[in-house]
């Protein structure tokens, strides 16, 4: 996580199609998130080795350290933008999934991986 001394500026270099909304980044000395959820969260959770970008239709990629591993876990959670229907689940699925990878792809990238 060293590399994201910016993580705002970082997530805007990536090209993504989500929105960032905001950037929630309990690291010592990191700076104030811009949504009033973010800054209570950060008060109640204190300080940790975690970067939680929050996306548009309630999405949100969280990065943090493994505890056992020289390794950064990366957790997505997508939101679709309509309820999905019975009908529509399949094709629902298909489009979410289609975006995680574009998302993880991004990332990788960014930070030189990929």
């Amino acid at each position: 996580l060293q590399k994201l001394e910016n993580p705002r500026e970082f997530f805007e270099k990536m090209g993504v199609q989500r929105k960032l909304v905001d950037v929630l980044d309990l690291r010592a000395g990191a700076g104030e998130p811009s949504t009033t959820e973010c800054r209570t969260l950060k008060e109640n959770l204190g300080h940790a080795d975690v970067i939680q970008f929050w996306l548009e239709q309630h999405s949100r990629l969280t990065l943090r350290p493994s505890g056992t591993e020289p390794k950064v876990k990366v957790y997505l959670s997508l939101m679709s933008e309509n309820k999905p229907t019975r009908e529509s689940l399949a094709a629902d699925k298909a489009k979410l999934k289609a975006q995680a990878e574009e998302l993880l792809n991004s990332f990788l990238k960014a930070l030189g991986v990929a």
